[in-house]
């Protein structure tokens, strides 16, 4: 990675992300989402893969269930995964943690979002939670809460090969999930920034793999519910 630009007061993490972001490009095939391949360098990346916080992590799951695919928040949503909230109170903000944790709170952060989606960032609540999926571990077919209004997917995992599953994939469909049009494969230090709508239908393949679990942080920007609307 070419050496990038700090800015005064900020951290190597902030700086790193930051420039990610301003360089990114929103696609709007099938929907507006951009796919960023490297978000920090390889020095940054090592330590959030090594320090990534996975221990004791909850496990949840809803198993497959009679009827149709499921539908938008609908009761037929399928998933495997372990996930907590990550938040300055977390037992897991700290360390190199503790600075991501802080850019991403930061207005300049907020800013980047902004511009790159062009959706008003401004009444939205962040809402931060770190994942892991292990062999066999899947997110179905979904579209996001209503609330939601844009969420930033960082890829924690390292060595992540093809064979290990785990894609993220964009799906078309208007009122339903439609083909595959794009496949991400989590590669550490990539990331995804996905743009709410009633068709930004996508889902996670299930790992393949016991030896590499899919690691991720999710930031997601949810519409406050006394927001102003228009």
């Amino acid at each position: 990675m070419e050496p990038r630009h700090q800015a005064s007061g900020q951290t190597r993490v902030e700086s790193e992300l930051l420039n990610a972001l301003r360089s990114a490009e929103l696609t709007t095939r099938p929907w507006p989402h951009a796919w960023i391949p490297t978000t920090f360098s390889k020095a940054i990346a090592d330590r959030l893969t090594e320090e990534f916080p996975a221990s004791g992590l909850p496990r949840y799951a809803q198993l497959p269930q009679r009827g149709p695919l499921y539908k938008q928040m609908g009761p037929v949503q399928t998933f495997r995964v372990a996930t907590a909230p990550f938040n300055a109170a977390s037992e897991y903000c700290v360390g190199i943690y503790r600075d991501l944790f802080n850019a991403i709170n930061g207005p300049p952060y907020r800013e980047a979002i902004a511009a790159l989606t062009q959706i008003d960032l401004r009444a939205g609540m962040l809402d931060l939670d770190i994942w892991e999926y292990g062999q066999g571990d899947y997110l179905g077919p979904h579209v996001d809460k209503p609330d939601t209004l844009v969420t930033h997917i960082i890829y924690l995992s390292n060595d992540w090969q093809p064979a290990h599953g785990g894609k993220l994939q964009i799906l078309d469909g208007a009122t339903q999930p439609g083909r595959i049009v794009y496949s991400y494969e989590p590669t550490q230090a990539s990331s995804a920034v996905l743009v709410r709508s009633d068709r930004s239908w996508h889902q996670v393949e299930a790992v393949a793999t016991n030896n590499h679990p899919r690691r991720l942080l999710t930031a997601a920007f949810i519409l406050h519910p006394d927001a102003p609307s228009d």
